[in-house]
């Protein structure tokens, strides 16, 4: 089969074209490969506190041992010795009412003792709940400050990989329009 020059000269246009094609889609192809990977910094462990429960002095105060049973007599109006759902008077020695009057003394000191000693340990566990919610919050506010700054790194990532990508796409435009203008010029 003949060639005449029109279809030969079309024949290597074709190719040259074709060629031309293959390496700016290749071209494109490896860019697109070498996208940014998105920057993620490293996780930072997370901070779990359980709060610290209130102090009850209720349960202490049932705990206290009792004292010994009291040595008494039950007397009635006569002043004789009967049983307890007889009685009308209920008699003590000295030493068993001396021993009444100080443990009921030091019971009551004992009681405004630890009542104050309750406020005072609950102002503290709040003290401590008030440092556990801060270091939670911040711990909260630096994963927020972590998250923003990654996000702007992305986009700066981002714009670094489009504008790469637009000034291959320009030179290779350039490139293209030249090479189109150098075959029409050579013909």
């Amino acid at each position: 089969m003949k060639r005449n020059k029109n279809t030969e000269y079309l024949f290597k246009l074709n190719i040259s074209g074709l060629g031309l094609m293959i390496i700016i889609v290749m071209m494109l192809s490896f860019f697109q490969g070498c996208a940014p990977t998105k920057f993620t910094p490293v996780k930072s462990p997370e901070i779990r506190f359980e709060l610290t429960s209130k102090y009850n002095v209720e349960k202490l105060l049932s705990e206290i041992k009792k004292p010994e049973k009291m040595k008494v007599i039950f007397i009635n109006k006569d002043f004789k010795k009967v049983p307890i759902n007889e009685a009308s008077y209920i008699l003590v020695t000295p030493k068993e009412y001396t021993k009444v009057a100080a443990l009921l003394k030091l019971c009551h000191t004992y009681k405004n003792i630890i009542l104050e000693q309750e406020k005072l340990v609950n102002i503290q566990i709040d003290i401590t709940n008030s440092l556990k919610e801060f270091i939670k919050l911040e711990y909260m506010k630096s994963e927020h400050y972590k998250e923003l700054w990654t996000n702007a790194e992305n986009q700066y990532l981002q714009e670094r990989y489009d504008h790469k990508v637009d000034k291959v796409i320009y030179n290779g435009t350039i490139l293209s329009i030249g090479t189109i203008m150098a075959i029409l010029l050579i013909l």
